[in-house]
């Protein structure tokens, strides 16, 4: 009975084999050139992109479904928590706030920015459920990025 399946796993898994050389997935990526989405259901649904700019850590945080962008700065407080903070977009600030922690590839919270598999984003769900209260919009599961760990997607070239 197993020999009668071999042919069609092969057939099967030849196109595989021709494709997955040229794809490469990094394990963990400089967080300026770093690329993540969320893990679970919400992946393709939502971007988050880190860049530097003149040495500060931005990032820019894409909805698909809407095609809105919102673009962030990184602040440490005094306690050593890093924040993603709103910048202004489309000349009004969205007042959005949440913290951020840095993951290495063992999943564990990391300060090398040279090395980084994912990130932890904990209030995002509630944030832009709050940002899209105030300015009267109605409420839609896929325009609110979920509060979880975004995994290292792609690792842009320098």
């Amino acid at each position: 009975m197993l020999i009668t399946h071999v042919p069609r796993v092969v057939l099967l898994m030849t196109p595989l084999f021709l494709v997955l050389p040229g794809v490469t997935w990094a394990a963990t990526c400089e967080i300026a050139r770093a690329v993540f989405e969320p893990t679970g259901g919400a992946r393709g649904a939502f971007i988050l992109r880190a860049f530097e700019d003149q040495g500060q850590l931005h990032w820019q945080l894409v909805i698909q479904k809407t095609g809105e962008t919102f673009p962030f700065r990184t602040e440490t407080d005094r306690t050593g928590q890093t924040w993603l903070v709103s910048l202004p977009r489309d000349g009004e600030d969205p007042g959005i706030r949440t913290t951020i922690r840095l993951l290495d590839e063992k999943g564990t919270e990391t300060q090398d920015r040279s090395a980084v598999s994912g990130v932890a984003v904990f209030d995002f769900w509630r944030v832009f459920s709050e940002y899209r209260t105030r300015k009267g919009q109605r409420f839609e599961p896929e325009t609110n990025p979920p509060a979880n760990v975004w995994d290292l997607s792609e690792c842009r070239a320098k």
